[in-house]
């Protein structure tokens, strides 16, 4: 029986069942992530989780602890029906030592700036010219590389075989003899053929049928009368899988949950369906993946399928913000009502889940947690002032201003810096810890040890300076949302000089081509035609063809792009038009391979040479402007004298 099909319902403390689930939002809440994890691992928790599910950054973060989390229960044997199988077993430090070494190799790989180098190789950028190639499959590389290690890591590798264990071993039941449980993987992404959730599994993928939600009598009984979109079958298990997708691997799998539609292309999965027959025509069917967060951003949906009794909730994900004058513009309305229709779907997935199992069994952390709640007064209303809302602190010593700033930090996948890492990773780090204070739903399950007594996390050196920030501390957190052009407002001298080195430099090399273009080249050309005696007759020619192109009306060539941006703009925005115009469909074909040789090969080639600047200058400065040591080192100075 797979670990899937085995799901149980709990009826007594032993069966108690806990679920992880880790929200998207980029590394910002990879980062967060983190805190909680350590956390959970300082009071024992961690080892008592069955089922984590991920989507999207806590994907990225969730498969890297897995990783290492494997490694670590099948080297190690652990507690049997409370004995001890040796001198050596697993303990709260394994877990507070794993965690500690992912926070720094996490925060490496991060900082080598995912989403530039996307486009930094110029071979995998010409290699994005072919239908079966995009960006998503390039970053699925570099997830492997920077952060799953060098190799292919395939999703059918990562069954967990705990050291002393049967080979027979299902964590649906072995679990329930060990202390350190052996947790089951889900990865989240959505189907954009079906709108459905596709999850990766170390025993297969694809999207769970309703029956198999024994447990959710709402999605086994009545969901099915009213979802009428195809079903696709999901492999029993990857000897199953189709042998094109056999060898799924780890970094696609995450790639594909975190694959932010507009950012990145749709990660595709070719021939493992047969075709389908849509308006009376027979269509190929490719599986389209996005991001787990266009169907469930918290990943609850996962744990809930797996019937756990006990849930705690990693929220990083994007909420709402308020706007007091919100654009009417097409794109901003679109945009601003996209966010709404997203935050309505999270917070009806966590109340069916407080309502379904219960408040007591849920934790939830998140990244506007504490901050108190603004009114704003109707005119005319002097039964009822407005609450100010002046200095605070949360309830877990955070600062309120620096608790807002976090939860303002971009989800991008692009470099953090030393502060913003370990500010996000303290925040989640402390909330968490507030939960198993007295009172709290998690302080009766904490199972402390002697060995993690008093740790001390490279993070907590920001303790004191969250809770009271020094204004570089503020402004490092605020300017933390922007997407770009993050150094020029944290160190402007030093960014715009640079810039202005660079640009002098690029422009002398310019006027260097315009000045002397015949002679550079013509030096160039006589040095290859001398090596070929047939050539040397035709130099004169070779040399006369030269000049003429190069001589090329610069007034001309400017007709032609602007002739080519117009057939563009026609094609593109205006396709009824251009069916009645009968001479624009003629050439359509040859415009579309233009624009597609031109986006996908010659600007991301070119593109590559400024990213690799980018990556050796201006990233460097930007990490430089965050180093941990500049703000623990201020944060001294400015401590007030003690009378």
């Amino acid at each position: 029986m797979s670990e899937q099909d085995n799901v149980s319902t709990p009826n007594s403390q032993e069966d108690e069942k806990w679920g992880l689930a880790l929200s998207g939002g980029g590394f910002r809440a990879s980062f967060f992530h983190i805190g909680v994890l350590a956390s959970l691992a300082e009071q024992g928790l961690l080892k008592k989780i069955d089922v984590i599910s991920t989507v999207s950054g806590g994907s990225i973060i969730g498969a890297m602890y897995y990783l290492r989390l494997k490694k670590l229960l099948e080297e190690n044997l652990d507690y049997i029906n409370g004995i001890a199988n040796s001198t050596r077993h697993l303990t709260n430090k394994d877990y507070v030592d794993l965690v500690e070494e992912l926070e720094k190799d996490f925060l490496k790989g991060v900082q080598e700036n995912i989403r530039m180098r996307v486009f930094s190789n110029v071979w995998h950028n010409l290699k994005m010219a072919k239908p079966n190639y995009s960006r998503s499959d390039r970053i699925s590389k570099l997830y492997d590389e920077y952060f799953y290690g060098d190799g292919r890591i395939e999703m059918k590798c990562l069954k967990i075989q705990p050291k002393g264990a049967s080979k027979s071993f299902d964590p649906e039941s072995g679990n329930k003899s060990r202390k350190a449980k052996v947790p089951i993987l889900i990865i989240n992404a959505t189907t954009l053929n079906t709108g459905h959730n596709w999850r990766f599994q170390a025993s297969r993928m694809g999207v769970a049928p309703y029956d198999d939600y024994k447990n959710d009598k709402i999605l086994k009984d009545w969901r099915p009368d009213v979802d009428k979109n195809l079903s696709l079958i999901r492999p029993k298990s990857w000897n199953d899988t189709p042998s094109s997708q056999e060898d799924f691997t780890l970094g696609e799998a995450v790639a594909a949950s975190a694959c932010v539609p507009g950012l990145f292309h749709p990660l595709a999965i070719s021939d493992m369906y047969e075709s389908v027959k849509i308006n009376g025509d027979l269509r190929d069917l490719r599986v389209q993946l996005v991001d787990g967060g266009v169907y469930d951003n918290l990943g609850t949906a996962g744990l809930m399928y797996k019937n756990c009794t006990n849930y705690i909730v990693s929220d990083a994900s994007g909420q709402l913000k308020d706007d007091p004058e919100p654009s009417t513009s097409l794109i901003s309305v679109i945009s601003r009502t996209n966010g709404i229709l997203m935050d309505r779907v999270r917070e009806e997935e966590l109340f069916r889940l407080v309502e379904t199992k219960g408040k007591d069994k849920v934790t939830f952390v998140h990244l506007r947690k504490g901050l108190p709640p603004k009114e704003v007064n109707y005119l005319g209303n002097t039964s009822r002032k407005s609450k100010a809302i002046n200095s605070c602190t949360t309830s877990f010593d955070v600062d309120c201003k620096v608790q807002n700033s976090l939860s303002s930090i971009r989800t991008d996948l692009d470099t953090f810096t030393d502060v913003e890492a370990n500010a996000l990773i303290l925040d989640s780090y402390l909330m968490t810890e507030h939960e198993f204070k007295d009172g709290k739903s998690l302080y009766s399950h904490a199972d402390k040890d002697e060995s993690a007594q008093d740790v001390e996390w490279g993070f907590g050196q920001l303790k004191d300076i969250i809770k009271v920030p020094t204004s570089l501390f503020k402004k490092h957190l605020e300017v933390g949302h922007r997407g770009a052009f993050k150094v020029f407002w944290l160190e402007p001298f030093k960014a715009f000089s640079l810039a202005a080195v660079l640009a002098a430099a690029l422009v002398a090399f310019i006027y260097f081509l315009v000045k002397y273009p015949i002679s550079f080249l013509g030096d160039i050309i006589n040095n290859l035609i001398s090596k070929w005696d047939f050539l040397s007759a035709k130099r004169d020619w070779i040399c006369l063809k030269i000049e003429q192109f190069l001589a090329f009306s610069l007034n001309d060539l400017t007709w032609e792009i602007f002739l080519y941006i117009i057939a563009f703009l026609v094609i593109i925005f205006s396709p009824t038009l251009s069916r009645k115009i009968n001479i624009l469909p003629r050439y359509r074909k040859w415009v579309e391979i233009l624009i597609h040789v031109i986006t996908r090969i010659i600007g991301p080639s070119i593109a590559a040479l400024a990213i690799s600047i980018h990556l050796w200058i201006f990233d460097w400065l930007f990490k430089w402007s965050g180093k941990l040591e500049k703000f623990v080192d201020i944060q001294e100075e400015e401590k007030p004298e003690v009378s």
